[in-house]
């Protein structure tokens, strides 16, 4: 195929221009088709790390969200303190991780849009596809669905902790997010009842976490499939006759309402406009005054106003 031709001779390795210009000299990045994951960090170890980090509030056999695990994921009533500690955990335990797939190391072709990020998804995202693949072959389903789950959280949430600035959340949306998002686009469409799998099926602390890329994309279907899968979440819980479970599923509705509502209106989230140097309209001027950002802090905001876009 032409694009996958194309797509090896990628000299960009970003939509904007000034990580394209920082990175450009970086001649040995390579194409996801050609990447391979360096096996001394990209192991067992590292998806076990993620999993007990991201979830370490979460009972044994419990399915749904406590203050704890809130307070850690969201950040409520969370000191900025305990944020910064946060933060630093996250770079420590996994920034190394995060480097070894950097732009520096795994380029990608200049972003053209999301149906044609979609017909290549297994492109994009192939060293992650394999690694799936072969936990599938080896451990079966639920080591496939674990190992997706830490892939998901490393891709999509530690480069929300470690990059703060605007240069670092261009790479968040510009790398992080195309290879998170592309992954799991891939998997659903190899499976497309990924989320009622055993592992995930009735459990929103996975399946939440697990569909965060498509909250994330600036694309109105993966918006609807995020929502879908808390609904359908829902349902199976309140089948289970988990109220627990249930009731922290339908918490979920509001803020993947309110993205869905975002970019259905917008066609992109307003407030990474800044971070990208993409000039509001009149209305996104307008709308942001009172807006949903995210935590992402915008120019009129103090540092100790936000805490993550997650």
């Amino acid at each position: 195929m032409l694009y996958t031709r194309l797509f090896s001779r990628a000299l960009t390795i970003s939509a904007f221009s000034s990580t394209t210009r920082a990175m450009s000299t970086m001649s040995s990045a390579v194409s996801p088709q050609a990447f391979a994951l360096d096996r001394s960090i990209f192991n067992d170890t590292l998806y076990s790390s993620l999993r007990t980090f991201w979830f370490q509030d979460i009972p044994a056999g419990s399915k749904a969200s406590n203050e704890e695990s809130m307070k850690r994921w969201w950040g409520k009533g969370r000191s900025s303190e305990e944020s910064q500690a946060m933060d630093n955990e996250c770079r420590q335990k996994f920034g190394s991780a995060l480097r070894a797939i950097g732009p520096e190391n795994l380029k990608l072709p200049d972003f053209k849009s999301y149906d044609e990020e979609l017909k290549h998804a297994s492109e994009l995202s192939k060293p992650f596809v394999d690694e799936v693949e072969a936990a599938q072959k080896s451990g079966g389903e639920d080591k496939a669905a674990e190992t997706l789950l830490s892939l998901v959280l490393l891709l999509d949430q530690m480069p929300r902790h470690v990059h703060r600035d605007p240069a670092g959340l261009q790479l968040v949306y510009g790398h992080y997010d195309r290879l998170s998002w592309s992954l799991l686009r891939s998997r659903l469409a190899a499976e497309p009842g990924l989320f009622q799998q055993s592992y995930f099926r009735g459990n929103p602390v996975t399946v939440s976490w697990l569909g965060m890329p498509l909250m994330h994309a600036e694309h109105l279907e993966s918006q609807q499939m995020a929502l879908r899968s808390m609904e359908k979440c829902h349902e199976e819980a309140v089948i289970a006759g988990d109220n627990a479970a249930a009731a922290s599923a339908e918490k979920s509705f509001a803020p993947a309402k309110s993205h869905l509502d975002i970019v259905s209106r917008f066609k992109r989230f307003p407030h990474r406009n800044e971070a990208l140097g993409q000039q509001n309209t009149a209305d996104e001027a307008e709308w942001l005054k009172t807006g949903e950002t995210f935590g992402v802090k915008q120019h009129q905001e103090s540092d100790e106003s936000v805490n993550a876009e997650l």
